[in-house]
């Protein structure tokens, strides 16, 4: 790999792991704003898995067939690891990053 900073072919390679913690709201802004809140989850619910339902039945399953037939390994889109994610649950996240032993350029993968 070539550093786009310095153009050295001088990289290493390591994988970087992050966390991150999505928090809710409240007890006290459950108790204000319930019924509006409750309603509102339901109603994002809906359309977001809904969502994430209608691109797997339409796209997805078309898209994963072709990645198997070209040898690729699969891999889901961001978003919908993005919208799969649940309030109040610690995620880690892992990704390929080359750091240039020259002058310390990082590029992700």
């Amino acid at each position: 790999m070539r550093c786009t900073n310095c153009g050295s072919e001088n990289m290493t390679a390591t994988v970087q792991s992050s966390t991150s913690y999505k928090q809710g709201h409240g007890c006290l802004w459950t108790i204000l704003f319930g019924i509006f809140y409750w309603t509102w989850l339901i109603i994002k619910w809906t359309f977001k898995y809904l969502a994430v339902m209608l691109w797997y039945l339409l796209v997805e399953w078309w898209r994963a067939i072709i990645i198997a037939l070209s040898g690729k390994p699969y891999k889901r889109p961001e978003w919908v690891t993005a919208a799969l994610r649940r309030r109040g649950k610690m995620y880690t996240d892992h990704q390929t990053v080359f750091i240039c032993n020259n002058c310390g350029n990082r590029q992700k993968v």
